[in-house]
């Protein structure tokens, strides 16, 4: 059958990699490493007082990041146009881009890999040098060390992404370690998201909240409120209306994975 999906061109999407954000990008960069290094100098310092305390709080960290890359990778599949002010060139464009040339994230330096999201953890990272991290207040420990956690593994999340695009014998030795352990994202997972319509394995960390996620049809059953409440057609822009309408048709049916209507679709890569 013909394919009903219809991506945009991926030189389109390509070339709304602007120097303006690439210039803001290094700039994120230079600011996250500065931050960053005070911050985490304020929970070693804890740590050594509270170890276990703080090593609970980098364990939450560390799966929190792991969700909050599944929150923003569906949300940017979904929702939204490459146009939209800010969000779009800067984040969907590089979701929708990715799509259609699965291994365009295998060529990116390391800047346009990693700035977009040294700048987005800022909005926790700038507010967290305020907080006071005081050893002797078990809780405070904690969520210093989740923050930590969080915030070093947010701006990790697209680097660990292209390392599952990339062949095994070019990732370098640690990570591919991880990956082997599932504590970073494999190849193997995040291979199954990139089979037409793209709509399952969505956290690009680590990969491991998928399976929760995906057993309590956490992100079908967002899509189905939010198209109540607002109307809109979850991947639409991204896919072509026909597609997701078919999509829609087979997600309010509760077909596994949402698929039945393009069974027939071929992988996208």
């Amino acid at each position: 059958m013909a394919d009903p999906i219809q991506h945009r061109a991926a030189a389109e999407l390509a070339a709304g990699y602007k120097l303006s954000h690439r210039v803001a990008e290094l700039g994120a960069m230079a600011v996250f490493a500065v931050l960053i290094s005070v911050f985490l100098s304020r929970v070693v310092r804890a740590g050594f007082e509270r170890p276990v305390h703080a090593v609970l709080g980098l364990m939450i960290g560390y799966l929190l990041a792991d969700f909050v890359s599944g929150l923003v990778h569906w949300f940017c599949d979904t929702w939204g146009s490459p146009e939209w002010f800010v969000v779009g060139p800067v984040f969907i464009r590089t979701f929708r881009e990715h799509h259609v040339d699965p291994l365009s994230i295998t060529r990116h330096d390391f800047v346009e890999t990693n700035g977009a999201n040294c700048m987005s953890v800022l909005v926790a990272l700038v507010p967290a040098m305020w907080f006071q991290v005081d050893p002797s207040v078990s809780w405070r420990v904690v969520f210093a060390a989740v923050l930590a956690g969080f915030i070093l593994c947010i701006p990790c999340t697209s680097q660990a992404h292209k390392w599952a695009h990339m062949e095994p014998h070019l990732v370098p030795t640690i990570p591919r370690l991880m990956q082997r352990a599932g504590l970073l994202l494999s190849r193997q997972h995040h291979d199954q998201h990139h089979v037409a319509p793209f709509v399952k394995n969505y956290c690009i960390t680590t990969g491991l909240c998928d399976h929760l996620l995906e057993r309590v049809g956490f992100f079908p059953t967002l899509e189905r409120w939010i198209t109540r409440i607002t109307g809109a057609l979850p991947r639409e822009d991204d896919i072509g209306a026909r597609a997701a309408t078919a999509l829609m048709a087979d997600s309010d049916r509760d077909e596994p994975n949402a698929t039945h209507s393009l069974a027939q679709l071929p992988p996208s890569r």
